[in-house]
């Protein structure tokens, strides 16, 4: 039998049988122009719950490969911080000894016995000791944001009518504008540790190349308008060349076929998405979508299904988070 979670972590209660921290299982609304095929759901359901259901104070450990596999849900304790991260780390530790005992039982043919036990068997239908061996090695710490996107939402009420017609005007899909949930939360004074900035995130170079005035003085990324002209100008331009390349793999792509390279151009480089497209060819769940880029983060792996998920709670926010008012522009920045 399994050592139990509490006997390895003092404090630390019993592994929760009944599935409460179990991704949810959402009803989404697709369309042709961004599709969300079955491959992809799984994906998708966790980061609608990320966004919808885990606050900033949640500490979620999943599996880095299969984000919807999620082992224990740490409440009231963020994934960083001095405190955060010592007793996160004590809890990856001990899930990991669980699935390495698990797949030597498995390996070995052994019956296994309790809940917990049991529990974690069942996210591995294959029952494939090989998977849950390298499983124990991708436990990953993400933290909730429902706290932080019902603040978007307040701040995407405000640039919402902006950002429509921006779009409308250079000729893109309208579902673009849920973007910024992914890139700043909607928060046009957002900075990286990178150096991205605005509410589109746009880095230094690109910014220039996209014809962003950035100097001592000037930084037009933190113009919401100025900044969504620009990233309108990325996106045409990322669809028209990753087009190009496509249609010289297969001549009869559609537009929604590649839009899931174009949107996670967005985070990962057209250059990057070019490569990705000549090697792969234009099937996006065979590719990014099915991790066969080893290098590629976890960030860029998981891209267009936030952005899934983001527009799936900002079209369903009454039901997630209520009547939420517009910010005040003179109250964004606070």
């Amino acid at each position: 039998m399994l050592v139990s979670l509490g006997s390895l972590i003092p404090g630390m209660g019993l592994i929760d049988a009944h599935g409460h921290h179990l991704v949810n299982r959402h009803k989404m609304a697709c369309n042709a122009a961004f599709p969300c095929p079955r491959a992809i759901r799984p994906r998708v359901d966790f980061w609608i719950d990320v966004y919808s259901r885990w606050s900033s104070k949640d500490a979620v450990l999943h599996d880095a490969n299969k984000p919807d596999r999620v082992y224990d849900v740490i409440r009231g304790q963020a994934c960083r911080g001095r405190k955060g991260s010592k007793l996160v780390t004590r809890h990856k530790v001990a899930i990991a000894a669980e699935l390495r005992s698990l797949a030597s039982k498995v390996s070995q043919g052994k019956k296994v016995w309790g809940t917990e036990a049991q529990h974690f068997l069942s996210m591995f239908p294959r029952r494939d000791p090989a998977e849950i061996r390298r499983a124990a090695s991708n436990i990953r710490c993400q933290g909730g944001n429902r706290d932080r996107f019902r603040k978007a939402l307040k701040r995407y009420g405000t640039y919402r009518p902006m950002v429509q017609r921006v779009l409308r005007q250079s000729g893109l899909q309208s579902d673009i504008q849920y973007l910024p949930f992914v890139e700043s939360l909607y928060n046009p004074a957002a900075y990286s540790h990178l150096g991205a900035a605005g509410l589109w995130q746009i880095m230094p170079s690109t910014a220039r190349g996209l014809g962003l005035r950035l100097n001592a003085t000037v930084d037009e990324r933190l113009d919401p308008e100025a900044a969504t002209w620009a990233a309108a100008r990325y996106l045409n331009d990322s669809r028209a060349r990753l087009g190009k390349v496509a249609k010289k793999k297969r001549a009869g792509i559609r537009a929604g076929e590649l839009s899931p390279f174009v949107i996670t151009s967005y985070n990962y480089g057209v250059n990057g998405m070019e490569r990705a497209v000549k090697k792969l060819g234009p099937n996006f769940y065979a590719g990014v979508g099915a991790l066969s880029f080893k290098k590629i983060s976890v960030a860029v792996k998981n891209f267009y299904a936030s952005f899934l998920a983001a527009r799936y709670g900002a079209q369903n926010a009454k039901r997630y988070f209520g009547n939420v008012r517009p910010m005040r522009r003179c109250d964004i920045a606070r």
